[in-house]
Order: structure tokens, then sequence, then C-alpha cells
């Protein structure tokens, strides 16, 4: 049975912009910034993952790679 979730991760398009919605709009303080170069699946884009913690614990994380290409997969 799950009985907690150590963090989610989600791709974002402007740090600058997530850090100003998650701090000053939903009240997240950002518990930690890093960049990470290559990643674990090989890539060397500068990928830079900033977490956010909700009050119930946890991380909110979120990564930004501005060299590689957003795709909105959509739903249908």
């Amino acid at each position: 049975m799950l009985q907690g979730l150590h963090h989610a991760a989600y791709r974002c398009r402007a740090s600058a912009e997530t850090r100003r919605l998650s701090e000053d709009l939903l009240g997240l303080p950002l518990v930690k910034a890093f960049e990470i170069t290559p990643t674990q699946t090989g890539s060397t884009t500068p990928t830079l993952h900033s977490l956010y913690r909700p009050d119930y614990g946890g991380c909110i994380a979120f990564f930004d790679a501005p060299d590689l290409a957003l795709v909105s997969k959509g739903h249908t």
C-alpha cells in the first residue's frame, strides 16, 4: 500500500515563472534547486530542477530544459 510520496516531477516552460507561481500564488517554499548535466538518460542538455515543499511534506519538483522543445501531447 502506498504510504506517501517523496516527490512528483513535472516539466515547466520557465523556472522563473514557475517559482513566482509556486511561492507567491501557492505559498510553496523553494527548498532546493540544482542543475543536472548530463541527465540520467545521458542528455547533455542543462536541466534545472526546482523542488517546492507543500505543508503535508514531500516535494513537488519542476524541471526546465530550455534547450529542448516542450511538446504537448494533448488529450482526447
